[in-house]
Order: structure tokens, then sequence, then C-alpha cells
């Protein structure tokens, strides 16, 4: 998880916007952040691992095209400090008619969206929530940021381990997929 981390950290530059996705992965991605400066984030969101960018400094907002100076997300998922903490942090909470909408994350030239596999197949499709027929995920806003980072923002980041139980998460094709 860490070396993904590290090489998906390489790809955000200095006053980018993220989105991130959440798990195990997304935890070593805040934590391989730790030397960015005046990042913004517009996410689903906030975890223990963001508050700790804001706290550092690392988390701005400064240079964002919108909500400038502001963490935007949709909730909060952490221990009991991140919750206690929330009323100090610069952080707005808003409905995913916000947060993952085409229109307002087209606006956000500098967004780059670091989200996570658990398969992928040869064509290109990515398993984020399924694999081999049962649910492992939780259905998110990931093809929204996807798409909004790959057309109207500067990149989008899919990162996924190499094999999981044993097992390649590299496959011919995506059992449901197209």
């Amino acid at each position: 998880d860490r070396r993904i981390a590290r090489n998906s950290a390489e790809l955000v530059d200095d006053g980018d916007t993220v989105q991130l996705g959440v798990g195990s992965i997304g935890s070593a991605v805040l934590d391989s952040l730790s030397g960015h400066r005046d990042l913004g984030f517009h996410t689903g969101m906030i975890t223990d691992g963001l508050m700790r960018l804001v706290e550092a400094g690392v988390v701005t907002g400064r240079r964002k095209e919108l909500d400038t100076g502001l963490v935007v997300a949709g909730t909060a998922l952490g221990s009991a400090e991140l919750y206690k903490r929330i009323p100090e942090l610069p952080v707005r909470f808003l409905p995913t008619s916000y947060t993952h909408s085409p229109q307002v994350l087209s606006r956000l030239s500098s967004l780059v969206s670091v989200n996570f596999a658990v398969e992928v197949d040869l064509s290109g499709q990515v398993g984020a929530e399924i694999s081999g027929g049962v649910y492992v995920g939780a259905v998110g806003g990931q093809v929204d940021f996807t798409r909004a980072a790959a057309l109207t923002g500067k990149r989008s980041i899919i990162a996924l381990r190499s094999t999981f139980r044993g097992r390649s998460t590299i496959k011919a094709r995506l059992e449901g997929g197209v």
C-alpha cells in the first residue's frame, strides 16, 4: 500500500485539488502527501489522515478554483478525535448533488482524482465494488470524480494491488463486465 501511495502521490502537484477514495490505500496516499504544499480537497469523505494534513498546513485550499480555502466533503468517517475537531477545521459539508456534480467538478481544472480498484481487465474496465461476483466495496462517487478529472481536471488515477489473496487483480475480462 505504501509503494502504491508513494507512486500516486508523485502524480499530485503542489496546489492541486484532490479527490481521494477511502480504504487502506487511501490512508497511505494521505500520509504520502505530507510533503506537498497548498493542496485543496473536494471529496466525498474527510478522514483522520486528511485532518492531519490540514493541521500540518499541507491542505490550505489557497489555489482551488472553487470553494477557496475550504475542504469540501459529503461526510466524515474516522475517530472520535476527528468528530470532536470538525468544528475547528475549514470543512464545508455539502450534499452529493454538489460534491459529485459534473457542473461543479468541471470548474476544478486542478482536480486530481485518486481512486482504487479491486480488479481491472485488459479492455480497461475497472471493478471497484465487485470481485468474483461478490460485493467487496460500497457504492461511491468514483465514476463521477474519475470522469470529471479525466475530462476537465488534471488527471485521474486508478490504483490497485497487483494481487489479492494470492490471485491476480488483472483479469482477461471482468465477471459481469461488458
